[in-house]
C-alpha cells in the first residue's frame, strides 16, 4: 500500500489553503489541487460553500488557470492545428463561424422553418463583423473578444 495522500478526517495541514489555491491556479483542477494540499476534495467544496472569501479566491484561481490554458490552446491552434483553430473560432464567434448559422426568413411566420446561411451571406457577416470590430473602442464593454 502507498502512503496516505490526505490526512485523517477533520485534520488539515497548516497552509493547506495557499497550497490549494496555488495548485488550482496552475492546473484549474480541483481534485488535483486538493490532493496537492493534502485535503479531501469534499473539504474544499465545503469551504467554498460556507466561506464567501474562499469562494471568491476559488473563482479567481480558476479564471487565472483557464486564462493560462486558453493562451496555450490559442498558441497551439496558431502553430499546429487547423482543427483546434476551427473549434476556437466557433466558440468565440458562433455568429460568424457556426457551421449551420440559422436565421429566420425575413417576414416569415414565427413558426416558419429556418434556413442555412449561404457562403456569400456568411462572408458578408464576417465582413460586417470585421468592420464593426475595426471601429469599436477596444475598451468598450461590448467590444468583441480578441
Amino acid at each position: 500500500m502507498g502512503a496516505r495522500t490526505t490526512p485523517k478526517k477533520g485534520i488539515r495541514p497548516p497552509g493547506w489553503e495557499e497550497i490549494f489555491f496555488s495548485s488550482l491556479t496552475a492546473t484549474a483542477n480541483v481534485e488535483a489541487s486538493a490532493r496537492a494540499a493534502r485535503v479531501d476534495r469534499r473539504t474544499v467544496y465545503k469551504h467554498r460553500k460556507s466561506d464567501p472569501a474562499f469562494a471568491e479566491r476559488w473563482n479567481e484561481a480558476l479564471r487565472s488557470g483557464m486564462d493560462d490554458l486558453i493562451a496555450e490552446v490559442v498558441k497551439r491552434a496558431k502553430e499546429k492545428s487547423d482543427l483546434l483553430a476551427i473549434f476556437l473560432l466557433k466558440s468565440y464567434m458562433p455568429e460568424v463561424f457556426n457551421r449551420e448559422l440559422m436565421q429566420k426568413i425575413p417576414g416569415s411566420a414565427p413558426d416558419a422553418p429556418h434556413y442555412v446561411v449561404t457562403l456569400p451571406e456568411r462572408c458578408k457577416t464576417i465582413e460586417e463583423w470585421t468592420a464593426r470590430r475595426a471601429v469599436k473602442d477596444v475598451n468598450s464593454p461590448d467590444a468583441p473578444p480578441d
